[in-house]
């Protein structure tokens, strides 16, 4: 209070330069706030922030089933997880993970993205392989679950590139992925680790869910 009287009884002149410090200040912790995405729903919680948040996907996949999914167009949260034969048991863990808890909610769509390059010839096998292999048991049972198999490579390739920006070091060789995008495809946040990260993956779908 006194440090207020006492700029405002000095002379015009000191007053007025005053006031501009304060500003100026003012200026600088807003825009640092700003910057550090103090208002970005994805740090709001348990969402890490990874690569640009102004990535959007305009990308569509269609599942097993002919299920035709626009990653731009839908009324929710989307967790699409990137796998290959190699770290099926990866997504498969967390597909279930997700599915247990969020699989009658229409809020999230799951969709999981197989790489299936290499694999065009015995198209037939794999697509059966997976449809084979769809879960029984009630619980894991969703309406809001995908699969979906990239036999050309351009989807997977194109997330990939956007994945690897988001999470650096990241071996999709050994590695499954995670991206959680919103309902027009701009990517929120992205997990690596999944197995580790499913508590935490949870908590960040949750946050975004409100």
């Amino acid at each position: 209070m006194n440090r207020v009287l006492s700029c405002c009884c000095a002379p015009a002149n000191r007053c007025w330069l005053c006031v501009q410090k304060r500003l100026v200040a003012l200026g600088f912790v807003t825009l640092a706030l700003l910057s550090q995405g103090a208002f970005d729903p994805a740090q709001a919680g348990n969402c890490p922030s990874n690569g640009n948040p102004k990535t959007s996907l305009d990308l569509k996949v269609e599942s097993v089933s002919g299920d035709r999914l626009d990653l731009s167009r839908y009324e929710g949260i989307q967790a699409l997880i990137l796998t290959n034969s190699q770290t099926r048991s990866q997504s498969e863990a967390l597909s279930k993970s997700l599915a247990l808890e969020f699989g009658q909610n229409p809020r999230l769509r799951q969709i999981v993205l197989v790489d299936g390059r290499g694999l065009l010839l015995v198209r037939h096998l794999v697509l059966q392989a997976i449809r084979e292999s769809v879960p029984t048991d009630p619980r894991l049972v969703s309406p809001f679950v995908y699969v979906s198999v990239d036999f050309e490579g351009a989807t997977i390739q194109k997330l990939q590139e956007i994945a690897a920006a988001a999470l650096p070091g990241i071996n999709f060789r050994r590695q499954a992925v995670l991206l959680l995008l919103d309902g027009q495809g701009t990517l929120l946040s992205g997990f690596a680790d999944l197995e580790q990260s499913n508590l935490s993956i949870r908590r960040c779908i949750r946050t975004l869910m409100g």
